[in-house]
């Protein structure tokens, strides 16, 4: 929903120009995936975080490696942990 900001703000980070050419790319709706099987939607992968418990446990080194490597620049920490609850009350429907 807002890909222009979101790519303006990347290219201040990083130094680049945000240019009239990636600026009007950037305000049409995005393609889809060649891979995408089913209509883009807010949260749609927490549908199956529960299959991503193990995978992502995986990574607790380099995810602790990444957050001592950030910790002078900024008090963010990336988090891998996932609560697999499932939440009844709101569901995430996948429709095609």
């Amino acid at each position: 929903d807002n890909t222009s900001e979101v790519v303006n703000k990347l290219c201040e980070f990083i130094g680049i120009a945000y240019d009239t050419e990636l600026k009007s790319y950037c305000e049409k709706p995005l393609p889809y995936s060649r891979y995408t099987l089913s209509k883009p939607q807010k949260n749609k992968w927490l549908k199956h975080k529960c299959d991503l418990v193990e995978p992502i446990s995986q990574l607790s080194e380099l995810t602790s490696n990444l957050n001592s490597f950030a910790a002078p620049f900024t008090a963010y920490k990336i988090n891998n942990e996932i609560n697999c609850h499932i939440d009844a009350e709101n569901p995430v429907e996948d429709t095609p």
